[in-house]
């Protein structure tokens, strides 16, 4: 009797170990289905992160290549007052940009003064890169790039120089004197030079040079030139 019930209490821990097993094996696939589909989305959220970006740094191309070329090819003084519509274009292997427009900003020309002519224009695209919308299906991935430009005339400056070396003596550079006033903008790709006779040479606008640096000082106000 008692060998009897021993042999039937076996059989039936064997039966819970099946189920136990069988349970655990489907717990276990079911983590690695849940493991496999995360790592799917993963996947393709990060292949649609890079295709977003892709699809601005296509819209910069398309504001570059088209908008502000063909600003750069324009003449200050007869920039345009209307929205312009330039032509679409590709990026080879990535994708494609439209809509490359380059609009005047209302209320921004500046030209108050005999030395300000500026101007101020939006240029922007649209860049599209195909994207992986799922594991079996590719949809178009968007983005949008806009560029502000502030477009100045030569008029803008009063002195606008090259060279600044002396063609009297050879090797000097032209220098400001201190009955010098410099009522506009200044620049030159050359040294820009000071010195300090009968006083330094006043400045009311801003003084650039390419050079690193100005040779001498300069009274960066108006006031001393009014009195």
């Amino acid at each position: 009797m008692n060998r009897t019930t021993l042999h039937l209490a076996t059989r039936r821990d064997r039966g819970y170990i099946l189920v136990a097993m069988m349970a655990l094996t489907m717990a276990l696939l079911g983590t690695g289905i849940a493991f496999m589909q995360w790592a799917t989305d993963e996947s393709l959220q990060g292949t649609r992160a890079q295709s977003s970006m892709q699809a601005y740094y296509v819209a910069q191309a398309g504001v570059i290549e088209r908008g502000l070329t063909w600003m750069y090819q324009q003449q200050a003084g007869l920039m345009p007052q209307t929205v312009i519509n330039l032509s679409d274009g590709t990026v080879n292997g990535i994708g494609r940009y439209k809509n490359v427009k380059i609009t005047p900003i209302f209320g921004s020309i500046d030209n108050n003064s005999l030395f300000s002519f500026d101007q101020k224009y939006k240029i922007e695209a649209i860049g599209i890169v195909n994207a992986p919308w799922d594991a079996h299906e590719v949809a178009p991935d968007t983005a949008k790039a806009i560029l502000y430009v502030q477009v100045r005339s030569f008029v803008d400056y009063m002195y606008l120089t090259n060279w600044e070396t002396s063609a009297t003596f050879p090797g000097d550079i032209v220098r400001f004197f201190g009955r010098d006033t410099l009522w506009g903008r200044v620049h030159s790709n050359d040294w820009i030079a000071t010195q300090n006779v009968g006083g330094l040479p006043v400045a009311c606008s801003i003084v650039s040079t390419t050079i690193r640096r100005i040779l001498g000082s300069l009274t960066m106000s108006c006031l001393k030139a009014l009195t």
